[in-house]
């Protein structure tokens, strides 16, 4: 589906955070430390993360009833992955934790993409949808430059 302009800015942060996701699986994948992965996505959910999350909390989910599932579902989820972050960030049972998040995200993103955000475009009148804004503009692209340590780009040594 094609996103209106309104939610595109909030689409490209998710692309974002889906390669977060990618770069916590490569990084156990080629059995990384877990503290170095942790590293990049505490540095990660606090520079892009968080951000996000309020953004969306403030600006798109108060169109949404507050008794509909699919927004006590993004809310449920944003509560989970922040408790999730704060484990991650106190370095807590990193692999299942590190694990979980990636996976929860992942599930969060394809859910707001697929169902809420699709929901949201055939369902909001012209006027809900004009109040859809963005405070951060957050076109960062260059997280990494930022992080020097891109252990998802490693080699496996034997």
């Amino acid at each position: 589906m094609r996103r209106i302009e309104q939610l595109i800015p909030y689409s490209k942060e998710h692309h974002h955070a889906l390669l977060l996701v990618w770069k916590i699986r490569q990084g156990m994948s080629k059995q990384i430390p877990m503290e170095r992965i942790a590293g990049y996505v505490s540095f990660f959910y606090q520079t892009n993360l968080l951000q996000h999350f309020m953004e969306e909390e403030r600006f798109i989910f108060p169109l949404v009833a507050d008794d509909h599932p699919l927004k006590i579902k993004a809310l449920k989820d944003h509560l989970s992955l922040r408790m999730l972050a704060a484990l991650i960030e106190h370095n807590f049972e990193l692999e299942i934790n590190l694990d979980a998040f990636a996976t929860l995200l992942n599930d969060h993103i394809r859910f707001e993409e697929r169902e809420l955000y699709a929901y949201m475009q055939s369902n909001l009148s012209e006027d809900q949808i004009q109040k859809i804004t963005k405070l951060s503009a957050n076109e960062k692209t260059d997280f990494d430059s930022k992080w020097g340590d891109h252990y998802w780009k490693k080699e496996i040594t034997a």
